[in-house]
Order: structure tokens, then sequence, then C-alpha cells
């Protein structure tokens, strides 16, 4: 993926993404969040494992915001290049 330039906490931070597929035999173990940073236990209090099917159809934003239209095609093998996103 492309560069992806997000605002946070009044300052702009550019960073790279790379998205990469695991596929799990069963459900995904609880996730550890014992190397969060302070400030990402602040900001960030919600996540979990996704299934495909749930990400697909669903209205939530992701990011990148396109998710849910490119998941399909990288899962069936297509590169995917996607443009310079910013979110603020």
């Amino acid at each position: 993926m492309a560069a992806q330039g997000v605002r946070h906490r009044s300052v702009r931070l550019l960073q790279n993404e790379v998205v990469v597929e695991i596929r799990l035999e069963s459900p995904g173990s609880a996730i550890d969040e014992s190397g969060r940073h302070e400030d990402e236990k602040e900001d960030y209090f919600d996540f979990r494992w996704w299934p495909v099917t749930d990400v697909v159809s669903s209205e939530e934003q992701f990011y990148p915001r396109r998710l849910p239209g490119l998941l399909m095609p990288f899962l069936a093998g297509q590169d995917i290049d996607e443009d310079f996103e910013f979110w603020s």
C-alpha cells in the first residue's frame, strides 16, 4: 500500500502500510495489549479480530477506508496499490 497520512494529536504523521494475509483455523486468541504505548491506550480502545464476511459487509470506517471493497480482490491474490490517503 502507498503512504498514508494522518493527523494525530495535532501532529501530521506519514506512514507506509504493508498488509499481509493470515488465515486462522479457529477464532483468534485474545489481543495482547501489553506492548501498547500510553497514548495508544487513550486513543484506541476498541479492536478485535474480524471475520472476512463481517469486514466486507460492514459500514464501519476502516483504515484504509476502502478496505471492505479491497479485501476480496486482495484475498484472491490481486496486488493492491492504493494511492496516498490522508486521515484527519
